[in-house]
């Protein structure tokens, strides 16, 4: 218990110091009368290695291999999919595993009909008799309540949960309803579709190394009190079949140097689109180059009626050095030819 081997006769030497007797037919210690606080062995161990005296006590660090557990990799890799979800406003619910006889309830995860439910014998409720075969039902649930006491343009909910159809599975179902896009004036808004939850799928298997094609996952339109939901499950126990690698985050320190920040306003194409210089920006791989920003889009008076007038912002910051307004007009030149070239843009004066 105190990390280091004694022999008897001196654990003989140093009980009897303190005044135990020591019993050489059957080798045991009796404590004297006034030591009433020798009662266990615990106790004859502490005094032991107060009279060897804890400075001769070496203190050596445990060396101990934790691998972790398969339990903890599950968790890891569901915290992963409910970060991805959290970045794309979508909110996590948590519900209630029991369920009533609702039509609605009746199909497993898979869009399935499913009738042979688990029931509880013993239920408090005739609306919690049985054990739910999906998570969309419940979902649809929070969508409804919600809208009815403070509507909204739009829903996203998601839970992670388990399922009682013919197996138990673990699975992971986002419903959505309402606009794709909060209100901005230069977007055209449109409904949820299956398309979002096909990019959900492609997100979340590119995040664990794998291809959409190796996750099981249904989508679908479903539709209740008059609203129409687009919904998707995808069967967590699959997943975790597949992964075998969980991505791992890395910090990085901020620079200490200053950044510079370069604005152009120019005229391109109306039919170019944002990301499609985004891209080739980032082809050009200008290492310095940390941000870029979008802070004005005109079309109207005094601009040709096949061209649309962008600003943006480049914001450059150097890792190791400061950077000199030469270098960052240097980065500068290097994207307008390379926009020049793919776009045929005019810069403005």
């Amino acid at each position: 218990l105190i990390g280091i081997d004694i022999s008897d006769s001196e654990i003989i030497n140093l009980l009897t110091s303190i005044g135990c007797e020591y019993n050489n037919k059957n080798n045991t210690i009796k404590n004297p009368s006034y030591r009433f606080d020798l009662n266990i062995h615990a106790d004859y161990i502490e005094e032991i290695a107060r009279v060897y005296g804890y400075d001769n006590i070496p203190i050596v660090p445990e060396k101990i291999s934790i691998q972790p557990s398969k339990k903890y990799q599950t968790f890891e890799i569901i915290n992963e999919i409910k970060q991805y979800l959290y970045k794309n406003s979508y909110s996590e619910c948590i519900n209630y595993s029991f369920v009533n006889d609702s039509t609605l309830e009746n199909y497993n995860w898979k869009n399935q009909e499913f009738f042979d439910h688990y029931k509880i014998s013993n239920y408090m409720s005739v609306e919690q008799n049985k054990l739910r075969s999906n998570l969309t039902s419940s979902l649809i649930k929070n969508i409804q309540y919600n809208n009815n006491v403070n509507s909204e343009n739009s829903y996203r909910f998601f839970e992670v949960s388990n399922v009682f159809g013919d197996n138990i599975d673990q699975v992971l179902t986002c419903v959505a309803f309402g606009d794709r896009y909060e209100e901005n004036w230069s977007l055209k808004n449109r409904k949820f579709d299956k398309y979002d939850m096909t990019t959900i799928v492609e997100d979340i298997a590119k995040i664990f190394g794998l291809q959409k094609d190796e996750l099981d996952y249904v989508i679908k339109d479903t539709s209740g009190n008059k609203m129409k939901f687009i919904e998707l499950t995808l069967s967590i126990s699959h997943l975790l079949s597949k992964v075998t690698k969980i991505p791992k985050e890395k910090f990085v320190s901020y620079s200490k140097f200053p950044y510079i920040r370069r604005d152009l306003s120019f005229l391109i194409d109306v039919t170019i689109t944002y990301g499609s210089i985004l891209k080739l920006i980032e082809k050009i791989n200008v290492l310095s180059l940390k941000k870029i920003l979008l802070f004005d889009l005109y079309v109207g008076k005094n601009i040709p009626a096949d061209k649309k007038s962008l600003g943006m912002g480049f914001i450059f910051q150097d890792e190791a050095k400061t950077l000199t307004h030469d270098q960052a007009d240097a980065y500068v030149r290097e994207i307008l030819e390379e926009l020049r070239s793919a776009f045929k843009i005019e810069l403005r004066k």
